[in-house]
Parts: structure tokens; sequence; C-alpha cells
């Protein structure tokens, strides 16, 4: 797998709903959520060199589907007064990746919405997926310990590979 590979699907990461969370960014455990959570043992991909986002990157995050991103992170619905307010990301299989690649994400942030769109429905992370193969930079906008932050990456001019 690619070093930035999943970074693209964070994107996607408000569809999973391991647990329902009724917590407000102050009542989190800001040191334990701020953690970054460390692999037992790292992958040859994972080799602590340099990461980037390319279309090739998005264009098989597409491919691949959202139950494959789905399949390698951790989050959970955010509610404040029974209303939706985001996914808070809880894990993530390949976090160092994504923060080497440019994507300062970490446990806890609240995830709002992706390149502008709301992730509150599957049809919409769906949506997001797709928008993802044409897009010019990955814009993720969440909450960290209550306040707003815009984390944007710039997809990398790569060529795309025929499908076999």
């Amino acid at each position: 797998m690619r070093r930035a590979e999943l970074l693209a699907l964070l994107a996607l990461s408000g569809c999973a709903t391991r647990r329902v969370a009724d917590v407000s960014p102050d009542e989190v455990n800001w040191s334990e959520a701020t953690r970054v959570p460390t692999a037992p043992t790292p992958s040859p991909a994972d080799d602590g060199s340099p990461a980037v986002l390319t279309r090739q990157v998005l264009v098989d995050a597409v491919a691949r589907g959202l139950g494959h991103f789905l399949s390698q992170v951790d989050v959970s619905p955010v509610l404040e007064g029974g209303r939706f307010v985001g996914f808070r990301l809880n894990s993530a299989l390949h976090l160092r990746r994504w923060r080497r690649a440019g994507a300062d994400l970490l446990p806890g942030d609240v995830i709002l919405r992706v390149n502008g769109q709301p992730i509150d429905r599957p049809e919409r992370a769906v949506g997001c997926l797709a928008a993802l193969r044409d897009a010019t930079e990955l814009r993720v906008d969440l909450l960290r310990r209550g306040q707003p932050v815009s984390v944007r990456v710039e997809v990398s001019a790569a060529a795309v590979r025929s499908a076999p």
C-alpha cells in the first residue's frame, strides 16, 4: 500500500460508526486524545520517508471504495444536544503517513466536512469519495479542542495508469 493512500481515505472517516459518543469537545481527555498511536511493528512501506498525496492515490482510493477505508479507521459520531456535529477520529492505521503527507490530523479531532462537503450521511460520504478523483487538494474542516481548524493537502499531479 502506498504511503499516502490512506490520507485520501481519511476524507471518508465520517461514515464509520463503531460506537456512539454523545460528548462535547470540552469533555474530551485531550492528553489521551492527542496521543498519536504507534504501530507495534512498522511495515516496510512505513519507513519514515516523506509521503505525498498524488492523483494516483486518489484514483486508487475511489476504486477501492468506502468499505476498504472504513476497515482502517476508528471514528465515532459526536452529538451535541441530540444534533450531529461530526465524527471523532479515535485512531487510524496509517496516521503517521497521513501526517508526513501534510494532513495534520490527531486522535480526538472531530471531522466536520471534507472539501466543503458534509459527511453526515453515507450517501454524502460516497459522493465525497467520488469527488476526490478529480480534487486538486484535500481539505478537512475539523474541531480540535473545540476550535475550528482547516487541514489542507495539495494533490500532486502524477500520471494515472490505466486499469488492467
